[in-house]
């Protein structure tokens, strides 16, 4: 099992512009030094809040109760770099820079920022919020809805781009009897032990084609 990231940060926009935004972040490396200069620590250091509404692009999926979900995609490489759910919550994935000025059609008032510590912290971010997230996850990957509240036993669904996919399948009620473990880091072969699979793989590729098209069908 992997580990969990240990520190979410809750940036209220109500009442927090580009500077103290820059110096809570600064703020989150002082308190983790040894990231500082870490690839997989990149995602907390802003980039000068050089992007603009034009790096992104959001688009509904379903609706929630009496909200609707989006998915917060990089123009650049359309890699899913954030949801929002609740209305007004963001949950950003894997762009610190995500700032919800910059996807003006959603009235976005906070965002919860996962601390990344490891090549899979996409997926584990999703994990800390798994309550909320997981319907909204899936429906953004496979366009399937769960009709009932418990109708998945542990999914977490991610697919973050075409170069950098970190899938987690785990058993799914009435859909998969064994669970699956994809995990296309390419330098990750150590991290707890977990078997790694590239996503060049014909084996995994057909594999998970059987797992999307059973879900759909179900649907």
């Amino acid at each position: 099992m992997s580990r969990f990231i240990d520190l979410i940060e809750t940036f209220d926009f109500t009442s927090l512009d580009y500077g103290s935004y820059g110096e809570k972040i600064d703020d989150l490396v002082k308190r983790f030094p040894k990231y500082e200069n870490d690839d997989r620590f990149r995602t907390v250091l802003p980039n000068k809040f050089n992007k603009t509404v034009d790096d992104y692009v959001s688009m509904k999926f379903c609706i929630k109760g009496r909200y609707p979900i989006y998915g917060i995609y990089s123009r650049r490489d359309f890699n899913l770099v954030g949801v929002c759910v609740h209305g007004n919550i963001m949950y950003a994935l894997d762009d610190c820079d995500l700032h919800p000025s910059f996807v003006p059609d959603l009235n976005v008032r906070k965002l919860y920022l996962g601390i990344q510590y490891t090549p899979l912290a996409t997926r584990e971010t999703l994990n800390y919020t798994k309550k909320c997230m997981r319907s909204a996850i899936s429906t953004l990957s496979l366009g399937y809805t769960p009709q009932k509240k418990n109708e998945w036993c542990e999914a977490v669904v991610l697919l973050t781009g075409m170069t950098s996919q970190a899938v987690r399948f785990c058993k799914m009620k009435d859909h998969v009897q064994s669970g699956l473990l994809y995990t296309t880091a390419r330098d990750t072969a150590e991290h707890d032990g977990r078997y790694v699979l590239d996503v060049s793989d014909i084996a995994l590729q057909n594999r998970w084609n059987k797992v999307s098209k059973a879900i759909r069908r179900r649907e």
